[in-house]
């Protein structure tokens, strides 16, 4: 239903899973890499530590990031409204 929703919207989506909430450097940094050589974007699907840790990557490379809220607490999301 997601990949469908990405192509509804003219976009083609990859997907990465990480590990450890979201703290797999080489796969965030392979990720950021096409993304920006694309002029695609990140979208985090995780709780606070993965949206967390996608965010300092997307910010470092400057790739816009979307959030997925899926964790327990969603603060990150639920801060944003």
């Amino acid at each position: 239903a997601l990949s469908q929703a990405f192509r509804e919207c003219g976009m083609e989506p990859s997907y990465c899973e990480l590990t450890s909430g979201g703290r797999d450097g080489a796969a965030l940094e392979r990720a950021c890499a096409e993304a920006k050589k694309h002029g695609g974007m990140i979208v985090a699907a995780g709780g606070d530590g993965t949206v967390r840790s996608v965010a300092e990557l997307c910010n470092r490379h400057r790739v816009p990031m979307g959030v997925i809220p899926l964790g327990t607490f969603n603060y990150f999301a639920r801060n944003l409204g």
